[in-house]
């Protein structure tokens, strides 16, 4: 027989009661990190709502730029046809 290997009911008890602290230690822990996750998560949308924005604006500002250089060089173009 392995008799060695034999715990006794108090000894067990003992080992379980530390295994449910571990896990409920754990647990916790999952949680905060599920939070911490979800709040990254949200962060990042944001961030990246902002990005968008921001490149929505600069795509605006680069449009109207090329509208106004096309503009002023047509209205050159045509101040010089006019010149004698």
């Amino acid at each position: 027989m392995n008799d060695g290997y034999r715990i006794s009911d108090s000894q067990f008890t003992i080992v379980l009661g530390a295994l449910r602290s571990i896990e409920e230690k754990l647990a916790l822990r999952f949680m905060a990190l599920n939070k911490r996750i979800e709040s990254l998560e949200l962060r990042l949308q944001e961030v990246e709502k902002n990005y968008l924005q921001e490149a929505e604006k600069d795509q605006l500002r680069e449009v109207k730029k090329n509208h106004l250089q096309e503009s002023a060089k047509s209205s050159l173009h045509e101040t010089g046809k006019q010149s004698p």
